[in-house]
This record gives C-alpha cells, structure tokens and sequence, in this order.
C-alpha cells in the first residue's frame, strides 16, 4: 500500500514540473525607453505555445491588455513587438507579464523616463525628479551612442538639414530608406508620416507616399517650421509598419521679430468687460472691454474670428453682433498675441417646452377630483391649464422650477375636453399651447332602481331646497359624491317627469327643480337599455320641457334627468326613470309608465298641488292609465265593432236586396 501510494506522489510530481517546465518555458525581455516614445518587447522559448496574454502594470499599479497571441511558434525564433507610446506619457518602473490559462508564465521589469538632451543615460525615475536633474544637469555633454528615441535601428538617414533654425523658419531635409543592415534600401515604397512630441502648433509635411522611382530617397522642401523655441525631436516612421522608424533633431531659437514681440507684448493688456459669463435670453450680444490706444482688436467666437476692430484714443472698443443661435459659447478678445478673459456664455432664447405630462385618472365621473403634473424643459416662473373655460392655476413642487402639479376638478358634463397650458418663463415671455391629450369626464354613476326612493307630492316643493339644505349640514362630507366648494348646496332632484312620444322623437316634461343660486340648464342622459343609459343631452335654459328628435322607430327608449345650477353643481340624483315607445302617441304623466317606475295607482294627489302645476284639477288621476293601444286603433276597433251591430240588425229586418 504504501509502494504503491510513493510510485503515485511520484509519477504525479514529475507530470507536474514537466506541464510547469513547458509553462515557464517563455523568455521575456523589455527594453527601457522614454516618456511618449514606443516600446520594444521581445519573446523567446523553444516551443509553440497557444494563448498568451500580454498585459502591461503601470507605475500605479492600473493593467491594460497589450496583446492577444492565439498561437505563435518559437522553436527557431524570437518574437520582437513594440508597445504604443500611448501608455507611457508617464516616467516610472513599468512590467509587462505574460499568461496563459490565467496563470503568469514570465514577466520583466522596465523604466520609462524623460528623455534628457543632456544626458541620455538617465533612465527611470518620476517626472518631478527627472525634470530637476535636467535643470542641473543642462551643461553635460550628450552621449552620441544613445539613440533618440531609444531607436536602436533606424530604418531612416536623415541629411541635408540645418541643425539649428528660427521660429517660423521652414526646415529642409532629405530622407533615405534604410534595410535592416542599415544599407539603402532602393526598394523602399512605403507611406512615411512625421510627428513632433512637444509643439502643438508645429507644420509638418503631410504623408509621403515613396514611389519606385524615388529609389528610396525623397528631399522635403520648407516642410515643417517650429512655433515655439527649443530643442525639438522629428520622428519619422512607416503607416503600415511602425518599427520602420528613426529620429533627428535640431535646435529652434527664437526669431528677432518674434523676440521683439515678446518684449512688446510683456507691457500689453486687454480685458473684455461684457458681456458676463452665464446665461443670456438676449441672442445680440454688446462687447465692450479696453486695451492700450489705437490697436487691432481680433474678438474670437469659440476660436474663430468673429470681427477685427480697432481701440479708440482711450483705449476702448465695442461691437454688437448679429444674433447668435441658441448655444454654449466662450468669447474672448486678442491684440498682438495676448488674450483678454474668457466669457463663457450660454444663450437661450426659447421658451421652455413641455416635456412630460402625467393625468391621473385619464378618465374620471363629473365634478370629481384628478391630478395634473406637467414637467417643462426649463425653468418656468408659473403655469396654470384651463379646462372647459375653468382655469386653474398649478404649484411648483421641485427645486429646478421645471415640475409643476395641480390636484383639479373635472367638468360637470360628461365627454371630451382640451387641457390648454399658459406659463411665464424666467425670461418673462408668456406662451399657450394644448396637451396633445384630453381629459375623459364618464357620464355620472346612476343610482340603484331598488334604491330609488317614491316622490312624496303631498309635500310642497318650495320646502326641498330647505330640506336638503338640512341634509347637507347634517351628510358627513367623506360620503359626499362630489368635490364642494366652502358651501355646497345642489339643486333638488328633478321629479314628476311625463313622456310624449311619435314617430322619431320624445318630448319630455317636468317639475322645476330647485336651487339657491337658481338652474342653469338640464342634463338628460337616454339609451335603450335602462342600466346603460350611454346617450346625453343638454337643455337649452332652465326651461322644463325638452324634445328630443331623430331617435329609431317602434323602439322602447328609457329617460332620467338632472338639474344643473349656475354654480355648475349637479343635482345629487337623477329623476326616476321613464321610458316612451318611438312612432306611437303615447302619453306618459307623473313618472307612470309601463315597467311601473312611477307613482302607485292609489296615490291622492293634494289638490292645491295640481292647480299650482297648471293641471285640470277635474282631471280623474285616480283612474289615469297609461295604455299600449293609440287612437288609431281604438277608432279602428270601434268601427269593427259597429259595423257588426249594423249588419246583424239588418239581416233581422230583412232589408237586403240581393
């Protein structure tokens, strides 16, 4: 047991340093270089290997993936690759490991620092460091055997060229392609570029494409010029192949012209006075500053020139402009080279727009509470809606003075209506405009027929408004239906409804309801099914008869109505529902009609009641019916029936001839 427990830690070691053998079998190399400049990195092993991940740490310890090799093979070769200079704009201690399978396989260590004219052998270290060794270290002699750029190959001679040149003075060189032997190369037909590290404003020679006629040689006539003093580095390299590159330098000084302008411009001062970094409603914009006597004054919109004008005896100047578009912009004055302050200004000179609307419920019952919030592009000072003539004024309820909400009441009539927006921006312009939806008002909620209470007419009806006057102070206002004002006092229900049919119309009579404020008009809401009354149709004025037309023939129709008052207060129920056939005479009275929602056949009508009604108190309404049968038919049944006397009396007198 034991033999065979040590052949198996055994043989399981030995596959485990031979599969770590085969991993580590990679050797990696790195070469120090400098701030901005590429990297050359190197890979060595003796055998093909598969998925290699190359990932570089920076001197802050942040990786970035470099590279991703599927598979490369090694057996007889090395592998030479260059890092972008893109990572390094920094100086310090930098690593770049290799791993496959999420495991290190080989790493090294490099330095990356600034590079130093006068001393090309310091490598490593920080900015901070670096850049005091170069102020101590100016009047050391440069070692000519480090490369620039740490180009140890050049692929690149670069002749024929003034070492040393002014600021704005065109440079001339000449450009030889090189093999890696450092041989001509005649063949040479590549695209070269140009790059300069340390001057924004440089002029440099656009791309180059060699021909096989250039041999591999091309002069560059006044192709670059320097902006600013210095010592300056020109790398060339290939678009397509980057390690095909090399380096040169020279020396710019500072032009006499431009010397003199320095001197000049130490005593020059311009200040741009308005207008004032912020926001502006107004797009014409008044530029007043001051600067020295008599000088051009160049005013930049956003870097580009926007007018030349000149200062006057005292130094000042002014310009208005042309409207600008609404936008973000920065505004400065220049003369000889020195700028004046920047004004950053934003110009709005739109009104606000809405955004977002929310209705809460989208469709709510007559006289019932909603929620209205609007949400504005900008700021807005104050916003109200109008609704069916109503207008409403909102609330601003956040910090940004863009949100405004309103808790409102619906219309008293049931349908469609517009929502129409009026706000004051902060500019102080005023602006309507409608919600692109509306407000849905449902018709109001019947009542239950069983609950449905019987009209008293025993009871006088000048005494319902005080009546319902006590059951309002006496109604617990959570059981209110209705949204009331400080008083809310709505008209009596509409009683003793009488329906006249014919062909195609109903006219409908009533008793006038009552009210304190007096009735404004009434509402009557129809259909063919007595639970779904789905038409509605405003009366004219408080008048209390109606008639409504263009209604099916040899159809059963169901009416109720509501008293409106001229405080828009609706009556708390509708009258007791009626109903009248269409194309027959039929009288309805009273509420009494054939599905016996009226009066009991034995009430006893108070005769002072009828007189005041304008009824004939002769009338007898103990008997009164209502009946199917119009008087066409009772005319028609009448002659059947005399017609048969007539004839059984004259065949008993014998009077027939034939």
């Amino acid at each position: 047991m034991n033999f065979k427990l040590t052949h198996f830690i055994f043989i399981f070691s030995f596959f485990a340093l031979l599969n770590l053998n085969q991993s580590l079998a990679l050797d990696l190399f790195v070469k120090d270089s400098y701030v901005s400049s590429k990297v050359k990195y190197t890979l060595s092993n003796d055998k093909a290997l598969n998925d290699i991940n190359l990932v570089l740490t920076d001197a802050k310890g942040t990786d970035y993936l470099i590279s991703n090799v599927n598979s490369i093979n090694l057996q007889n070769s090395s592998y030479e690759a260059y890092m972008s200079q893109i990572y390094f704009n920094k100086a310090g201690k930098y690593k770049l490991s290799a791993y496959q399978n999420d495991s290190i396989i080989a790493s090294d260590t490099f330095n990356v620092s600034i590079y130093n004219p006068f001393n090309s052998k310091a490598i490593g270290g920080d900015d901070t460091q670096e850049t005091a060794n170069l102020i101590a270290n100016n009047s050391q002699v440069v070692d000519e055997d480090e490369p620039l750029l740490g180009i140890e190959n050049p692929r690149f001679e670069i002749s024929d060229f003034e070492e040393l040149i002014n600021v704005d003075e065109f440079l001339t060189f000449t450009v030889q392609a090189l093999d890696s032997d450092s041989n001509n190369n005649q063949e040479y037909v590549g695209t070269l570029n140009f790059e300069v590290i340390d001057d924004e404003n440089v002029t440099l020679p656009d791309p180059y494409e060699f021909e096989i006629d250039d041999a591999g040689r091309h002069t560059f006539s006044s192709s670059i010029s320097f902006s600013t003093p210095g010592d300056k580095i020109i790398r060339l390299f290939d678009s397509q192949d980057s390690s095909l590159e090399a380096a040169f330098e020279i020396n710019v000084k500072p032009s006499a012209s431009n010397q003199e302008n320095q001197d000049s411009n130490a005593n020059i001062n311009i200040s741009l006075d308005s207008p004032s970094s912020g926001i502006s409603n107004i797009n014409t914009i008044e530029f007043i500053g001051k600067t020295s006597p008599g000088k051009e004054v160049k005013l930049f919109e956003n870097d580009s020139l926007l007018i030349s004008l000149g200062s006057d005896g005292e130094g000042n100047f002014q310009f208005i402009s042309p409207p600008f578009a609404d936008g973000d912009y920065e505004f400065y004055a220049e003369i000889d080279g020195v700028k004046s302050n920047i004004v950053e200004l934003e110009i709005i000179t739109e009104s606000a727009i809405l955004n977002d609307f929310v209705i809460a419920p989208e469709s709510v019952r007559p006289l019932k509470k909603f929620n209205l919030e609007l949400t504005f592009s900008d700021r807005v000072s104050n916003a109200s809606v109008i609704i069916d003539g109503k207008k409403f004024d909102l609330e601003n309820v956040d910090d940004a003075s863009s949100k405004f909400f309103g808790e409102l009441v619906s219309p008293v009539l049931s349908g469609e209506y517009n929502i129409s927006v009026i706000y004051v921006d902060f500019q102080g312009a005023s602006n309507t405009f409608l919600i692109p939806e509306k407000l849905f008002v449902l018709p109001p909620e019947l009542p239950n027929t069983n609950e449905t209470e019987e009209i008293d007419f025993n009871v006088n009806p000048n005494s319902l408004d005080s009546d319902l006057d006590l059951q309002v102070e006496n109604s617990n206002s959570s059981n209110n239906n209705f949204v009331s004002d400080a008083i809310f006092i709505p008209p009596s229900n509409v009683a003793g409804v009488s329906t006249v049919s014919d062909s195609s119309k109903v006219q409908l009579n009533w008793l006038p309801a009552n009210d304190n404020t007096g009735v404004s008009f009434y509402l009557i809401r129809f259909g063919l099914d007595p639970a779904n009354l789905n038409s509605e149709i405003r009366t004219f004025d408080s008048t209390n008869a109606f008639t409504i037309e263009q209604l099916q023939n040899d159809l059963q129709y169901y009416f109720t109505i509501f008293a409106v008052d001229l405080d828009g207060n609706l009556s708390r129920q509708g009258s007791n529902l009626v109903s009248a056939v269409t194309s027959r005479s039929v009288t309805s009275s009273f509420g009494l009609n054939v599905d016996s929602y009226g009066l009991d056949s034995n009430q006893i009508l108070d005769s002072d009641f009828i007189q005041n009604n304008g009824l004939d108190s002769s009338q007898d309404l103990q008997s009164l019916e209502t009946s199917n049968v119009g008087p066409s038919e009772n005319i028609a049944l009448l002659c059947l029936m005399l017609s048969f006397v007539l004839g059984v009396i004259v065949r008993r007198k014998g009077w027939l001839w034939f």
